[in-house]
């Protein structure tokens, strides 16, 4: 969804990613933060939040907490929740 006004230009993505159960599901996950990635580049003049349910679980370490700790580090993004 994008919002705009004369100031601002704000992209909201809501997402409901895969839950952590098995290869394909690990595929489907890169295939989505790729998606994810893909949108904030054809906006990158916009303020961008994401938001949802990555279905991740930051503690331990598992391999999506894993994909998307790196992807939110090579996009500059922050998690703002981590539970």
């Amino acid at each position: 969804m994008l919002f705009t006004n004369q100031n601002i230009k704000l992209l909201c993505i809501c997402v409901y990613m895969p839950f952590e159960h098995d290869t394909s599901s690990h595929e489907e996950f890169q295939n989505q933060l790729s998606v994810i990635d893909s949108m904030m580049d054809n906006y990158s003049d916009c303020s961008i939040v994401i938001g949802r349910d990555f279905n991740v679980d930051f503690m331990p370490n598992r391999p999506h907490t894993e994909l998307l700790n790196d992807c939110c580090m090579q996009s500059n993004l922050h998690c703002a929740l981590k539970k």
